[in-house]
């Protein structure tokens, strides 16, 4: 006995699918290429001071709330980009904020 009305599973959908993802393939494609390139902004800091990463951001970075517990901008300022991946890895108060403020392309000068 054959169920009248139910539309069964086919290539029927397939073909409608097709053209739509062969379409929007080449608009998605540079996208991902962008992000993996921007993945290399902390390559950049390797073996630098904070002091030294400040000079190419805006002034207002330093406006920044840092959690409580966590150093201050003058104790930042001294160590280098290692010491701030390190503390980040490790959890430690404000580190994961300050790695995030230095590599936001928004204050960039």
């Amino acid at each position: 006995m054959e169920r009248q009305g139910i539309a069964e599973p086919g290539c029927a959908a397939d073909a409608l699918q097709r053209p739509l993802r062969s379409r929007f393939q080449a608009r998605l494609t540079p996208g991902v290429r962008c992000q993996k390139e921007e993945g290399n902004i902390a390559q950049d800091y390797v073996g630098q001071k904070v002091a030294d990463i400040l000079k190419r951001k805006k002034a207002s970075i330093k406006q920044a709330r840092l959690p409580p517990g966590s150093p201050d901008w003058d104790a930042f300022m001294e160590m280098t980009w290692e010491q701030i991946e390190a503390g980040a890895r490790a959890n430690s108060p404000g580190f994961k904020v300050v790695r995030k403020l230095l590599t936001d392309k928004r204050f960039d000068k």
